[in-house]
């Protein structure tokens, strides 16, 4: 069964990993929206996001365990 956590936990970049799902819209400095709250992490998603905001930027997800 999956089951996710209710309270959003807040990780850098880089330790993004597939299935879990971003809690809030993610912006760059100029506060474009690079992704929005729900946007749910693949392996690109995780490259990508690490890419543009750098290692030290930190992200609010909900993770899923199986």
């Amino acid at each position: 069964a999956i089951a996710t956590s209710n309270a959003p936990t807040i990780i850098p970049a880089r330790d993004l990993r597939e299935g879990m799902v971003l809690a809030r819209d993610v912006r760059n400095a100029m506060g474009v929206l690079i992704a929005p709250a729900g946007t749910n992490i693949t392996r690109t998603t995780c490259e990508q996001l690490s890419r543009l905001l750098g290692a030290t930027a930190s992200l609010e997800v909900n993770e899923i365990a199986a």
